[in-house]
């Protein structure tokens, strides 16, 4: 039993060693060795000589499949390098690309190192008839054994395609008619070079007369395409002349119907926040310290933007500015709430404050020119317990005239007395300011309204960009102060009166605009639609806001000129009638017709056809320039220390 069972093992050894599969290296889709073979064919096409030599060993073989020499024993770098240069001597565009969806692998052999195998495709063009070959190309490369070099090359082609190629440099006869022929070439090369995209090339084996035909067209159709080669040539050989003239050309041909409707103006820097429209609206809830756009419930306070900055003062004397939200908290106690504008040296704020809870009462003017966002400033001492007393903002800069009245003392002697905020320098808002009592404070009250005590501002108009400006820019249109407008005119007989704000806007067919002088009427010459004539009018605005007419409804009428000149002139030239001319007239608007309302249709001018209305110009002399000598007043921005105060010691 022993014996047999030795038997059946070693009967079973073979079977086992038979039915095992053995390893005998690696494939790779990427390798180092698979890098080097690229290179080695791309120096090849390109038949650079140096980069093939240090790509190969110094033992380095290759052979062709196709050869059939059994004695051949390979060929050495130096066959390599000349098989190359000859190739590119007598084919252009060669290139060896991966066949289909196959790729070079790369095998890593235990005893033999490693091996390339390339499925590829050779594709080159015989430079002196044309002739393309394609013809697959697979390889077989064998490195050394460091694996950088490479030492053999085996490599075979499709035989058949080097054959016909070989043919077609021959002349084949088939009876009288050629199967190929060197003539051939010639029109495999046309066909090669067009392609291309090559147009010179293509036709540089036509001759002179060599023509083109189609047989598709008429010989009349190919008389036409002649003269528009002709043309064509002639309009190479003064390419300069016919580009200007075709560009001269373009408007004439394409612009009918197409004309510009929009106005080509100069640029102008635009503050995003001038220009802003106001769609929302602000509320204030004074007692709770809230304010936003969500607050509809709540005090309206004015209509704003979404870009708006908003200024806030509360009643203990603190100052913060924010950006318009729906709803934010600034502190109980709102005193205060307006949009803010950086660099503003004309809104003046009048203050007079309690210093602490029982401390001495100051009073002080300021302005606000720029702060940070949502930091709190203190506009009195920051001591605990301090509070506004008395408060206004006023945007142009008035002073007004207040009471005070002080508790009743034994030792005071003067319980009341004026102050004229006008006394005060306008300084900046951390400045401590005035003394006015170092006893308590009863009441203070409002005596009479002040006027503005900065100089008035000179503002320009700018037609190129249609804005107002205080950098010279444009027409001078005087200095504003107060309550002053401008007045402008439009085209279609409406006037408007205007504040002098930078960012107000103007209607598009303004004609006349100008600082108003309530005490000057407009004078206007407009033709009358229903009657068919020209009619003079001279009247005084309205203080209004609106956009009023001041001629007639009809469709048909129409202003001639508007003006507020004082004492204008007009000449009015007539039409020819039957060839007769008639002398033109001239007319002094103001002893024509007297000063009547707006809405006074006015006194006919002449009963005959019109041709044209000029006014003339006049010698009456422009308050401008008196305006213009004014002086804007400059406030002094620096944080001001206590030793400046002026003390009012009762």
């Amino acid at each position: 039993m022993k014996t047999r069972k030795i038997t059946v093992l070693l009967l079973m050894i073979p079977f086992l060693v038979m039915s095992q599969k053995e390893k005998n290296g690696k494939v790779y889709k990427n390798h180092p060795a698979i890098a080097i073979v690229n290179q080695f064919n791309k120096a090849y096409v390109d038949g650079d000589v140096e980069t093939l030599k240090s790509l190969v060993s110094d033992d380095f073989k290759m052979w062709n499949s196709m050869n059939n020499n059994p004695n051949y024993k390979g060929g050495d770098i130096n066959n390599l390098t000349g098989q190359s240069a000859w190739m590119n001597k007598n084919f252009v565009n060669m290139s060896i690309e991966n066949r289909g969806s196959a790729y070079s692998d790369a095998i890593e052999y235990k005893d033999d190192g490693t091996y390339v195998y390339t499925f590829q495709m050779f594709t080159a063009w015989d430079k002196n008839n044309g002739f393309k070959i394609k013809t697959p190309r697979n390889g077989t490369f064998i490195f050394d054994k460091e694996g950088k070099k490479i030492r053999r090359f085996l490599w075979s082609d499709n035989q058949a395609a080097w054959d016909k190629w070989s043919i077609s440099r021959e002349t084949v006869k088939n009876g009288v008619i050629y199967k190929d022929h060197p003539s051939i070439g010639t029109v495999r090369k046309v066909y090669y070079h067009l392609a291309q995209g090559n147009i010179e090339k293509t036709f540089q084996d036509f001759g002179k007369n060599a023509r083109i035909y189609d047989s598709n067209l008429t010989d009349k159709d190919y008389n036409s395409l002649e003269e528009q080669i002709e043309e064509v040539k002639a309009h190479l050989a003064n390419i300069v002349n016919y580009t200007i003239d075709y560009y001269k050309n373009l408007k004439k041909k394409y612009g009918a119907g197409r004309e510009r409707k929009t106005e080509i103006r100069t640029f102008d820097d635009i503050n995003a926040k001038r220009v802003a429209i106001a769609n929302q609206k602000l509320y204030v809830n004074r007692a709770e310290g809230f304010i936003g756009t969500s607050l509809k419930r709540d005090e309206f306070v004015c209509d704003c933007s979404d870009i708006d900055d908003i200024i806030v003062i509360l009643n203990n004397g603190t100052m913060k500015v924010v950006t318009v939200d729906s709803k934010i908290f600034i502190g109980k106690d709102i005193l205060h709430i307006a949009i803010f504008k950086k660099k503003d040296q004309r809104t003046v704020y009048n203050l007079m404050y309690r210093d602490g809870k029982q401390g001495n009462c100051y009073m002080k003017r300021f302005n606000v020119t720029s702060v940070t966002r949502d930091k709190e400033y203190d506009l009195s001492q920051g001591k605990p317990g301090s509070s506004v007393l008395y408060f206004t903002a006023n945007p142009n800069g008035e002073a007004e005239t207040v009471t005070i009245h002080l508790k009743a003392l034994q030792k005071l002697k003067k319980l009341k007395w004026d102050i004229d905020f006008a006394d005060l320098a306008i300084k900046g808002r951390s400045s401590k300011g005035n003394l006015v009592s170092k006893y308590p404070v009863k009441k203070i009250e409002l005596k009479e309204k002040g006027v503005s005590t900065l100089a008035a501002r000179k503002i320009w108009f700018d037609s190129t960009v249609n804005r107002l400006n205080v950098d010279g820019r444009g027409d001078f249109l005087g200095a504003f102060k107060g309550e002053d407008k401008i007045l402008t005119i439009m085209a279609s007989g409406h006037y408007r009166l205007l504040s002098f704000n930078l960012s107000s806007h103007f209607d598009d067919d303004m004609i006349y605009i100008k600082k108003w002088n309530r005490e000057v009427p407009i004078s206007a010459v407009y033709f009358e639609g229903l009657k068919e004539r020209y009619y003079i009018k001279r009247f005084l605005l309205e203080d209004s806001d609106k956009k009023e007419k001041f001629i007639s409804d009809s469709p048909q009428s129409q202003l001639e000129l508007a003006t507020v000149l004082r004492q204008p002139k007009i000449e009015v030239i007539y039409k020819k009638v039957k060839g007769k001319e008639r002398e033109n007239l001239e007319v002094n608007l103001a002893e024509f017709i007297s000063v009547k309302g707006m809405k006074a249709l006015g006194n006919q001018l002449t009963n005959f056809p019109v041709k044209v209305i000029n006014l003339l110009e006049s010698e009456e002399k422009d308050d401008l320039e008196e305006e213009k000598a004014i002086d804007d007043t400059i406030i002094d921005e620096k944080e001001d220390d206590d030793e400046s105060q002026i003390t009012m010691e009762l």
